[in-house]
């Protein structure tokens, strides 16, 4: 096997470079943050330095003010240590201002002998020269100006060196982010690039669809992993119709315990019933006889219905799949629920003669009368408008979805594509929002009325998957209601 043909080494060459980036950043981070510490460091320094000359200053005006030993000492004291620090940071002083040091040194000297002799001569009881005040406060002023060179020029040097590391920092950045740039580059051709095929390949077969990976790369890991997804995409294939009728048979056993229920109750009142019927001893039936008697015939009648729904439901259909105009479904539908709709109701149908969808026309129009039931019962008696809207709509990419729809309930699978979008909206209260989530479950129901088993939506989901569609609801202040898309016709 060739290196150059191999995952593996790509992958070691991509961390091996990340890992020298790494190491680089680190390094170079550790240089800055000990520059930017001695900086700190001896900022620190410069400023205790001048605290200690203004404080030499204070106490020499303290002393001129009335003579005290200890004002005498605490200027002595005060510039001794502001001596200690150039000498223990001479190096950096000098690199501030060379000058400036001799500078000091000299004035330092010149005035603690000036101050000792003025101090020494009062202790002695001599009269002090008048001329000794003004020229040691001269002196004094000499040294703070000393003193403040060095602290600005310190402050001038901060600044610089901050500047330049802003700039060093941002030349790093400029550097890693090429590095990165190139690096992320050269990975999604060499193995990004075909992974992110093979996963748009596999989005789809978790999505229900059925399609084997066509592509071509020069990597024998990626070529075997393509091989065995084709292998199971075929086994996939073959097994389909057995998965999805075997599933249904295990949701019919789940949805047994409500339907129990359901049949329990019918059962109880044809027994009760019978029991008072044959408890009669006239031939000629009495109102109450026929009474029980038409309850008998309503509960036999919705067992039936009950048993009608399992039995469609747990067996295969065969979907007699052709392109229809959607149009002519609808009207279809509209003629076969017209009488089930109230006069107040006003029915608005917005779709193009052009919209042709792949279906099954009867459990289609299946799918649109319990849309359109829904509907109605949700306006109830009150005046209303429902109303059926279609159009073609392309969808580039997954972000896409968000955009025409805020809040859909359940997410669509986001594929890509071409769709015959269709909405069904109603001027009704809508669904509240606790409930949405649990529209589409089996058994789950808002009517309050018993003969509502909660199947429908479960049932028309099934269907619209069935033609390779969606159908969530769509919860926007806007229009909230159900939106079906299908995949549409390649010549529309």
């Amino acid at each position: 096997m060739k290196k150059s043909s191999s995952l593996l080494n790509k992958f070691i060459l991509v961390f091996v470079s990340l890992a020298a980036v790494i190491v680089l950043l680190v390094l170079i981070t550790i240089s800055m943050l000990q520059f930017m510490k001695n900086q700190i460091n001896f900022r620190e320094v410069t400023s205790l330095f001048y605290e200690s000359v203004l404080d030499a200053r204070r106490s020499e005006k303290n002393y001129f003010m009335f003579y005290k030993n200890s004002d005498y000492e605490e200027n002595i004291r005060t510039l001794a240590r502001a001596g200690e620090l150039i000498n223990s940071n001479r190096f950096f002083f000098e690199h501030l201002s060379g000058q400036t040091v001799f500078t000091f040194s000299s004035l330092s000297e010149r005035y603690v002998q000036m101050m000792s002799n003025h101090h020494h001569g009062l202790t002695r009881g001599k009269p002090g020269d008048p001329a000794a005040e003004p020229a040691i406060r001269l002196t004094g002023q000499q040294l703070l100006n000393a003193a403040g060179i060095f602290n600005r020029n310190e402050t001038k040097y901060l600044h610089a060196g901050i500047n330049r590391l802003i700039l060093f920092s941002l030349s790093i950045i400029a550097v890693l982010a090429g590095l990165c740039i190139i690096i992320i580059v050269i990975a999604s051709k060499k193995f990004f690039a075909p992974l992110k095929q093979i996963e748009a390949g596999l989005n789809v077969i978790t999505e229900g669809g059925i399609n084997k990976i066509n592509i071509q790369v020069k990597d024998q890991e990626i070529n075997s992993l393509i091989d065995t997804v084709n292998k199971m995409v075929q086994e996939l294939e073959e097994k389909k119709w057995q998965l999805v009728h075997s599933e249904k048979i295990a949701a019919l056993g789940a949805m047994l315990s409500g339907i129990t229920h359901e049949i329990n109750n019918p059962v109880s009142n044809i027994s009760t019933s019978v029991d008072i019927l044959k408890s009669g001893t006239g031939k000629k039936k009495s109102a109450l006889e026929k009474k029980i008697i038409g309850q008998i015939e309503g509960e036999i009648e919705r067992i039936r219905k009950i048993i009608g729904i399992i039995t469609g439901f747990s067996q295969k259909k065969n979907l007699k799949m052709t392109w229809t105009a959607l149009n002519l479904i609808i009207q279809e539908t509209y003629v076969l629920l017209k009488k089930n709709i109230p006069e107040d109701i006003d029915l608005q149908i917005k779709i193009n003669r052009q919209l042709y969808i792949k279906a099954d026309k009867s459990c289609m129009q299946q799918v649109f009368i319990n849309l359109l039931k829904n509907s109605a019962d949700a306006i109830g008696s009150r005046k209303g408008r429902i109303t059926i809207f279609g159009q073609l709509l392309t969808i580039k990419n997954p972000d896409d979805f968000s955009i025409f729809y805020k809040n859909p309930i359940p997410s669509p699978r986001k594929i890509p594509g071409r769709y015959i979008e269709i909405q069904i909206t109603d001027s009704g209260p809508g669904i509240r929002e606790n409930m949405q989530n649990k529209i589409f479950e089996p058994f789950f129901t808002t009517k309050k009325n018993h003969d509502n088993m909660g199947l429908g939506l479960y049932i028309i989901n099934e269907i619209i998957r069935e033609h390779q569609g969606e159908i969530f609801y769509n919860n926007s202040h806007e229009k909230s209601g159900f939106v079906i898309l299908l995949p549409a016709r390649d010549d529309q």
